[in-house]
């Protein structure tokens, strides 16, 4: 099934997307990055409801949310099997 998004809905994802992306929940104390609200803040709740709305996902970027804050480490680096 292919599915038409509109210029508008694209240009909404896309601003979406960077609010997402400065908005992440952190590992290491669940706060937002740029509110140190607890929890997803409004500015990501909001977010993630026009990625509902329009039934496609948010692109993830590793490492945004730092887990190395509470001590995790990368496994494998360069490769989803754990090889170089």
């Amino acid at each position: 099934m292919v599915t038409y998004l509109s210029e508008a809905v694209r240009a909404a994802l896309v601003g979406a997307q960077a609010d997402l992306d400065v908005h992440a929940v952190s590992s290491a104390d669940g706060a937002c990055l740029a509110c140190r609200t607890v929890g997803p803040c409004p500015v990501h709740e909001a977010a993630s409801r026009t990625f509902a709305r329009y039934g496609v996902m948010p692109r993830r970027l590793p490492g945004l949310t730092r887990p190395e804050l509470f001590g995790a480490q990368q496994v494998g680096a360069g490769s989803w099997f754990g090889g170089s």
